[in-house]
């Protein structure tokens, strides 16, 4: 990391804390509670090359 951007990283910190002041200063709640924090699993099949999709036959009309 170099200096300017260790500097601005202190920057945006500072401003970040600034804002979460304002917000709390005036009541608004503003941090995600921790129950929707935890990131959400996606079951994923496991499908092999050979196992392709079937797809549907076009009917005939």
């Amino acid at each position: 990391m170099t200096a300017h951007s260790g500097d601005e990283l202190a920057r945006l910190r500072a401003e970040n804390a600034r804002l979460a002041g304002l917000l709390e200063a005036h009541g608004i709640a503003w941090r995600v509670p921790e129950a929707a924090a935890a990131p959400q699993t996606w079951l994923v099949p496991n499908l092999a090359p050979d196992k392709g999709a079937v797809l549907p036959k076009p009917h005939a009309c």
